[in-house]
Formats: structure tokens, C-alpha cells, sequence
């Protein structure tokens, strides 16, 4: 993925006009596109790296080193684009994932870190089998033919979806919806926000976007360094909550604080804008909790085998929901105006924080047992394998 992403950006050395900009939404597209699959194979690839009591910490260091990207590259980016323009902008992108390319190339995987070979779940038949390998699942008629390569693909695809239903991961995905559309409004609405609830420019909303990826890269070392005395479950659940309070607060604040203050000192003058920084500092902690659990969950809760498959359908939810929020915003942001929907997503983080809390338990330890006798695994009737949660 890195080598074809790094190849993806060469049109971008032919942009010269505006009226050129068609080339630059191709390459984001093939880009979007390129990056579906390095995300479930770099969530999928950890556990094999690292124990499964470091789970947590390492995904919240993973989360370091992409806030740290965000502080760092658009400053980089911008140096290099007043000091060389465009192309060298693109040739400097392509290198860095040609080198990201060599490194991954350089690491060798003998399967999960510290652990013992979990059983896998037959293809089409649903049986479990020691060793992970798997039946040929032709006793089910209905299976894709795994012989071709797009019958494989298809088959492959359907036994991670067989995983879904079942806790905790039933529960990541109905909370990965809620919070994705979410997501979606901000993505749009952010930039309102700025411009007219704030009254600011570019200039403050990257002051935003730095506070954010400065909160982002302090809550991974916090997390990084506390991560292993929670569990997976509980950072989640708990993150979500803090984060969709937190963001609630952010959006009504500009509307709340001045009339608030004025109440208290007559005649008080209220940094509302720097208010709102500090805010988006201190909600990057939670943020950085409920992705470093998120990962975790999905990461102990699912066979190595499956991982890759479960993480692809999630960034799918989460790239459909996304869609859906954008066209909410898109549709009505002029007539209803950013801060009620902007509350529709802090109250969605709300939501799916208290259904996991609810759902799977602060304290729950969804993790996958060290030996293929202590996994236990039914079978409906079906013939579709179930996991239990332990």
C-alpha cells in the first residue's frame, strides 16, 4: 500500500493551472481508495508485534506518532512549499512512503507476540479447528467458490462478517456508526464553526487543529504510560463519554460564556476563541483513550486470522456513516447553522460512550485466551461460528 500510495501522488507533478484541480481530486480519491488497505493491515499487523498486555500502550503510542505527523507536517509542508512549491511537496511525500515501505518490509512476523496459536473459524462452515487451519468448507453449498480469486476474496469477506454479531464487536460497530456520522458533520461544519460562530479565519483554525494534535499527542503519553492499568473496554467507553462531553461543551460555549460572565462581572470581556483552544487541548486525553481502546477490544476480541477482515469492515461503517453525516451537513448547515448539528455529534460520542459502558462493561476483559482448549466456540444451527467474550 505504501509503494502504490507513493506512485499515486506522480500526477499531482502535472498540476501547474487551476483549472488542473480535477487531477488533485483523482489522486485523493485513488489515495482514500489505497488507504483502506493499509489501516486494517497496520491495526491487524500489531498484535503479532507486540504482547498482549502492552496492547494498550502501544496503540496509544501509535496514536502519538499521528498527532505529532499533524503538529509537524503542515508546518514542514508549508516551508517546503514556499521554498521549492508543489513538486517538491509531492516528490517529499512520495519518499517518505517509500521509506515507511522499507521499513515495513524489514519487519518479521511470526505470528501474535507472546501467545499461543488461536483457533480459527472454518470458511463457510463455521467449525472451529486447532492450529487455525482451517476446513475446506464444502459441505456448505452456499459458500463462494474460494478456487478463483475474486470467489476467495468474497468468502474471505463473509467469514469476517460472520464475527460481527457477536460481543464485544457487535457493540464497536453499532458505536463506530453513531460516532462516524458524527464525525462526518464535523468535518464540514468545523470550518462554519470557526468562520461564523467564532469569527475567526485560517489563522484560527489552525490554531484549533494544533490544539487538537497537541491534546491528541499528550493523551497518547498519557495513555501510553497508564494504558496497561485499564482495560480496553473501560478506556473505550469512558473516552467516548468525556470526549462527547467535552465537545458538547465546545460548541456551546461561544453562545454560553459571554452572557454567563456578564452575569457574574458585569461588563466582563470573555476569550472565547482561547477558551476553545484550551478546550480542544484537554479533548484530545479522552480521544486518544477511546482509540487506543477501541483498537485493543478489536484487537484481543478477534483471531489473527480475522483481524484485517474485522478492521476493513469497520473503516467501511465508518467511511459510509461519515458520507452520510457529511451530506446531512451539506444539505442543511446554511439553513439550520453549525452549532445544532455540531451538538448532534458531541451527543452522538455521548451515546455510543454510555451503550458501551452499558453493553460491554467498564471492568469486562474481552480478551482472547492463551490456549486453543480455553477458547470456546458455538456453533448455531446455521453452521455459523460464534465466539464467546471471555
Amino acid at each position: 500500500s505504501d509503494v502504490l500510495l507513493a506512485l499515486a501522488l506522480t500526477p499531482l507533478l502535472l498540476v501547474r493551472q487551476p483549472d488542473q484541480v480535477w487531477i488533485v481530486f483523482v489522486v485523493s480519491f485513488v489515495s482514500g481508495c489505497l488507504e483502506q488497505f493499509f489501516a486494517p493491515a497496520e491495526s491487524a499487523l500489531l498484535p503479532s508485534l507486540v504482547p498482549e498486555d502492552l496492547l494498550v500502550s502501544a496503540n496509544a503510542l501509535g496514536g502519538v506518532n499521528s498527532n505529532t505527523a499533524r503538529l509537524v507536517g503542515p508546518a514542514l509542508g508549508g516551508l517546503v512549499m514556499a521554498w521549492v512549491g508543489l513538486p517538491g511537496v509531492v516528490v517529499g511525500d512520495g519518499v517518505s512512503f517509500l521509506l515507511a515501505a522499507l521499513m515495513i518490509a524489514l519487519i518479521s512476523v511470526s505470528g501474535r507476540a507472546a501467545s499461543a496459536p488461536a483457533p480459527a473459524v472454518a470458511p463457510a462452515t463455521g467449525a472451529v479447528v486447532a492450529g487455525g487451519a482451517p476446513n475446506s468448507g464444502a459441505s456448505n453449498p452456499g459458500a463462494s467458490n474460494p478456487g478463483t480469486p475474486w470467489g476467495g476474496i468474497w468468502h474471505a469477506w463473509l467469514d469476517g462478517v460472520r464475527l460481527v454479531p457477536r460481543r464485544p464487536l457487535s457493540i464497536v460497530f453499532v458505536a463506530t456508526a453513531i460516532t462516524s456520522f458524527g464525525e462526518g458533520l464535523f468535518g464540514v461544519l468545523l470550518v462554519v464553526f470557526v468562520y461564523v460562530v467564532l469569527r475567526g479565519g485560517a489563522l484560527q483554525l489552525g490554531w484549533l487543529m494544533s490544539g487538537q494534535a497537541v491534546g491528541g499527542l499528550l493523551g497518547g503519553l498519557v495513555i501510553g504510560w497508564i494504558g496497561r492499568r485499564f482495560r480496553p473496554a473501560r478506556l473505550y467507553a469512558v473516552g467516548m463519554l468525556l470526549f462527547g462531553l467535552l465537545d458538547l461543551i465546545i460548541v456551546n460555549a461561544p453562545g454560553l460564556l459571554p452572557p454567563i460572565a456578564r452575569m457574574v462581572v458585569p461588563g466582563a470581556a470573555v476569550p472565547v476563541l482561547f477558551v476553545v483552544i484550551g478546550l480542544f487541548v484537554v479533548v484530545g486525553i479522552p480521544g486518544a483513550a477511546s482509540q487506543a481502546g477501541f483498537n485493543t477490544l478489536v484487537q484481543t476480541a478477534v483471531p489473527d486470522r480475522y483481524l484485517g477482515r474485522v478492521f476493513g469492515l469497520l473503516m467501511a461503517v465508518m467511511s459510509l456513516m461519515a458520507l452520510g453525516g457529511m451530506v446531512l451537513a451539506g444539505g442543511l448547515g446554511d439553513q439550520v447553522g453549525p452549532v445544532p448539528l455540531l451538538n448532534i455529534q458531541g451527543g452522538g460520542y455521548v451515546v455510543a460512550g454510555l451503550i458501551a459502558l452499558a453493553a460491554l462493561g467498564a471492568g469486562t476483559r474481552w480478551a482472547r485466551p492463551s490456549s486453543a482448549p480455553e477458547r470456546a466456540a458455538v456453533s448455531d444451527q446455521s453452521g455459523v461460528s460464534a465466539l464467546s467474550g471471555q
